[in-house]
């Protein structure tokens, strides 16, 4: 083996090192076949296939529902547009739907132009939403008297438990705690 193949091998192997270090799964897809033609372990692990099994797939077994607008994003990539990220939900292998952000870019493999594919599982971002949504509405639907106040006594927020106390001191939309609440406040 000359220089030229010894330095193209361990080129090739420190891609590859990379390739599969990355912690989004990586998907190279043909637009023309819409196929998969490389993929890093990553991807194998979240969509729970082989590399092998994935290599050369059809990106429609991964995403039946959502093909139109994946290849309107493909084709908007392949023409020049920036960076696309969207999300989209991944079928498995095993039949469970993944939570994904994907964002595409345009690559040049083996003198032809593919599109790339980062796939980012955000299942734990959208459990932390939910929980976000369901904590905030705490305040809203707690029949107790929550209140938000300025520091100079203005009511910023009241729930509708808080309603009567409103009432008692003839506050209607924007208004102050009566003066002796807001003196014990402001200390």
């Amino acid at each position: 083996m000359d220089i030229a193949e010894e330095t193209i091998r361990e080129s090739e192997k420190r891609f590859r090192d990379i390739f599969n270090a990355v912690n989004d799964g990586i998907l190279i897809i043909d637009p023309g076949e819409y196929r998969i033609v490389e993929t890093n372990q990553k991807a194998s692990e979240l969509l729970g296939y082989d590399e092998e099994e994935l290599a050369g797939m059809l990106i429609e077994k991964i995403h039946p529902k959502e093909m139109v607008q994946l290849k309107k994003t493909l084709d908007e990539v392949l023409r020049g547009q920036p960076v696309q990220t969207d999300e989209f939900s991944c079928l498995r292998k095993d039949k469970h739907r993944l939570p994904a952000e994907i964002s595409f870019s345009a690559v040049r493999l083996n003198e032809k132009t593919c599109v790339m594919a980062m796939v980012r599982d955000i299942t734990e971002r959208n459990r932390a939403g939910e929980e976000i949504k369901s904590l905030a509405k705490f305040p809203a639907e707690n029949p107790n008297p929550i209140m938000r106040i300025s520091k100079d006594g203005e009511i910023i927020y009241s729930n509708e438990g808080s309603s009567p106390l409103r009432k008692t001191w003839k506050c209607k939309d924007d208004c102050f705690l009566p003066d002796e609440l807001r003196d014990q406040i402001s200390h």
